[in-house]
Formats: C-alpha cells, sequence, structure tokens
C-alpha cells in the first residue's frame, strides 16, 4: 500500500510504501507517467536495481525487491529514517571537520564496496547521502541513488543500449574531469573526486566549483585544481593534504581507492566520536553553528544577528520535540505556488528546503500529506526564519515555518508521528 510521497524527481517518485501483511514500511521508487514508456528511464531503474543487488554494504541503501507492474518497473528499498546532508547543510551551514570527516569516511566504504563489485557511482553528491539512526543507536551515512551509475561489463543492460564514448552523467560541481569530458574509461576515482568535494562543502558551505557543466568543464581545462587551503588555511594540514589530494585533476595523484582514502582520514587523528546530526537540527538558528566535540582549530565564529520577534518565536518552536519529515511540501505565498521539501517537523511547525524568495513574516498555506496516515492536509503558517546558501548555483534556502490555527487533528497527528520517532 503506497501512503505518501517522499520526494519527487524529474524522472522518479519515491513513495512511503507499507507492507500489507507486515506492515514494514519501505521505499517505492517508480518512474513518473510522462517517463514509463520511455526505453532508456526504465532500464536505467531496472539498472539501478542491479546496482544494488551486487553492492551489499551497511553505508549503501539496501533493496528489498524490484520488478514491472503493469509494464512500468519499480523499485523497492529500505525506508531511510534519517536527515539528508544536503538539508543538514542549507538549515545549519558547515560541519565541525570530526562530523564531516565521520560522515565522509562512511560513505568511503560504502564506495568501497561498490568499486570492488565493479559499480561506480557517477553522482555522489550531498543530496544522496543519509544519515540514518542505526540500530545501536549510533549514526550512520548511507548512500543511495545508484540511478545512473556504471554496472560491471555484461550487467550494465541500459549502459550497453544507449552509452558511448563522450556520454556525460552526473551532477557537474561534482564530476572528475574525467566524468566531465566523457572518458569511458574513468574508474572508482571518480567517486573519490566527487566525494572530496562533498567533504569541501561540508567544510565550506560551498562546492570547490560552482557553476553550469560548461562552467565546470572550463575550468577543468583551464584553471589548476581548487585547494581548501586557500579557503580556509586554519584547518589542520593533514585534513587539507587529504582535501586537496581527493580534487586532483590526475585520477593518478588521488587515492588509488576508496579504502586508501578511508585509511588517510583515520590517520588524520581527527575522526574521533559519534555524529550527533540528526537530533541537532531544529534546534540551531540559521546563524548557529554546530558546538565542536574535540578541540580543533576552526574558523573565527561568525557573529550573531540581533534576535527579532519572529526569531524568539521560533526559538519556542524549536524547542518542541521535533523528528525528519521527508516529505513534498505545496506551499501557497501571495497567490503563487512554490513546491518546497519538508525536512524536519514539530507539531507546531516545520523546517523545509526551498527555493529563495521567501521573506521572514509572510503568510502562507502548506498543503503536504501527514507522515502517520498519508492524509492530505492545509493549514496556515508564518515563515518564521530562513537561512540561505551561496555558492552554488543550486543553492537552495532554509525556510522554518509555524503553524497558525493548525487543526487538531494535523497537531495530534504530528504530536504521535514525533512521539513514535523519538522512540525508535
Amino acid at each position: 500500500m503506497i501512503r505518501r510521497a517522499l520526494g519527487y524527481g524529474g524522472i522518479c517518485t519515491v513513495y512511503e510504501g507499507v507492507h500489507l501483511y507486515t506492515s514494514r514500511r519501505v521505499a517505492v521508487k517508480i518512474l513518473n507517467d510522462e517517463y514509463k514508456g520511455h526505453d532508456e528511464a526504465r532500464l536505467r531503474l531496472l539498472d539501478e536495481a542491479r546496482a544494488l543487488g551486487i553492492v551489499r554494504h551497511p553505508n549503501v541503501v539496501e533493496i528489498h525487491d524490484a520488478g514491472t507492474w503493469e509494464n512500468a518497473p519499480y523499485v523497492i528499498m529500505e525506508m531511510l529514517e534519517g536527515r539528508n546532508l544536503e538539508g543538514l547543510l542549507t538549515s545549519r551551514g558547515r560541519m565541525h571537520p570530526t562530523d564531516a570527516l565521520q560522515v565522509i569516511r562512511q560513505v568511503a566504504l560504502g564506495l568501497g564496496a561498490a568499486h570492488r563489485a565493479g559499480v561506480v557511482h557517477r553522482d555522489v553528491k550531498p543530496g544522496n547521502i543519509h544519515i540514518v539512526r542505526a540500530p545501536a543507536g549510533r549514526e550512520k551515512a548511507t548512500l543511495l541513488d545508484f540511478g545512473v551509475a556504471r554496472l560491471p561489463r555484461g550487467a550494465d543492460k541500459a549502459s550497453q543500449r544507449f552509452g558511448h564514448a563522450g556520454t556525460v552523467v552526473g551532477t557537474p560541481e561534482y564530476m572528475a574531469p574525467e566524468q566531465a569530458f566523457g572518458r569511458v574509461d574513468l574508474d572508482g576515482r571518480a567517486d573519490l573526486y566527487a566525494l572530496g568535494a562533498v567533504l569541501w562543502e561540508c567544510l565550506t558551505e560551498s562546492v570547490p566549483i560552482a557553476g553550469t557543466y560548461d562552467e565546470v568543464v572550463a575550468f577543468h581545462a583551464n584553471a589548476a585544481p581548487p585547494s581548501l587551503r586557500r579557503v580556509r588555511p586554519e584547518l589542520p594540514p593533514a585534513l587539507l593534504d587529504l582535501v586537496d589530494r581527493c580534487l586532483q585533476r590526475d585520477p593518478r595523484a588521488r587515492f588509488p581507492d576508496a579504502q586508501a582514502l578511508v585509511n588517510a582520514i583515520d590517520a588524520t587523528g581527527l575522526c574521533r566520536g559519534v555524529t550527533n546530526l540528526i537530533d541537532n537540527n531544529m534546534s540551531l538558528s540559521a546563524a548557529e553553528a554546530p558546538a565542536p566535540v574535540v578541540s580543533i582549530p576552526a574558523a573565527e565564529p561568525r557573529p550573531a544577528p540581533a534576535q527579532s520577534p519572529h526569531e524568539a518565536s521560533w526559538r519556542r518552536v524549536r524547542a518542541l520535540a521535533r523528528a525528519p519529515f521527508s516529505a513534498p511540501v505545496r506551499v501557497v505565498v501571495d497567490g503563487e505556488i512554490v513546491d518546497v521539501r519538508g525536512e524536519d517537523v514539530a507539531e507546531a511547525g516545520l523546517l523545509a528546503i526551498g527555493p529563495a524568495g521567501f521573506v521572514v513574516g509572510d503568510s502562507v498555506q502548506l498543503r503536504f500529506a501527514l507522515p502517520t496516515t498519508g492524509d492530505v492536509v492545509t493549514t496556515q503558517a508564518v515563515v518564521r526564519w530562513v537561512r540561505g546558501r551561496n555558492g552554488s548555483s543550486r543553492a537552495a534556502s532554509a525556510i522554518g515555518f509555524e503553524f497558525v490555527d493548525a487543526p487538531y487533528p494535523v497537531r495530534g497527528a504530528l504530536a504521535s508521528y514525533v512521539a513514535l520517532m523519538l522512540q525508535g
């Protein structure tokens, strides 16, 4: 049974599903209607299932089933309860080096398993990394979306049929030079370049090379590789060396494999303790950075802006119990419809990631599906704070909405959901 949408993409939509007999919650990925007859899109989705079937690792999303229904393919995966790394960076800003290294180390372990199986992800980026709570209570990073992955020879049906020299897939800002130039001999070191770009973004809140595909290609062709030393020279030298090595133009100058990157992370001595990213989100204002967990040189803290009445009100909202809430949210503001992505929810409000342009104090109408039942509800809200991002052509904003006179069924359902998530 399909309960609600978790996220819309250009080609696919991911839904929350519930097994009719076991009540197990899963994520179901299906093609959007306009792509159900598109041969390449159909084969790509089934290739994602093949990739996940080949790669089994705790830091890679787990596949449960795949197939076709009424001649349309589907993939059923584990339901990831947690926070998206892109949403965390948008709402909180740059991460402390120890947290960033913990996340990158775990993703590297997942990539190592993929590369040993002959799978190259080709689209490693914050939006494809989810932070979830492991059974033991600790957090772990999970890599997902293998939709454009290159599979081992003989297994990649879509690439065999549609791929050719010069075909470029992925997200430009995270592409290694050889990937951006369409080379067919790229290997796992292209994923390590992308992971280095993600680490750069975790530490700076911007990507090393921002721009369109053409702008990124021009940079790779004409400019020296980006260096984190010029952006955050106060960081430990071992960390700076690690990032700069990941971003070398020549794949031979990078780490030879994912395990070598993991070893280098361990050798820095900075990857200690455990992360607390899932619960430590809405409790931070848009201008605050996460508190350090160990003593590492950090940038001079930015002065906090004067607290407005709106921010004071939203601080009260953030003090309430809250839980991750991944779902599309439709916002109507001044008669205009804007679609955003839910990130975090409490009984009194929600945090969303969306385009720039929201103004503190705006009265809006929100429409979204309740996480407990899937029922679509509408309620009034006020924009209480907005946090923008720079340094990327795709940069979004974090928006804090406070409900206004939300009906009891809405508040009650959200309170039940938050309580249930806290128990987990």
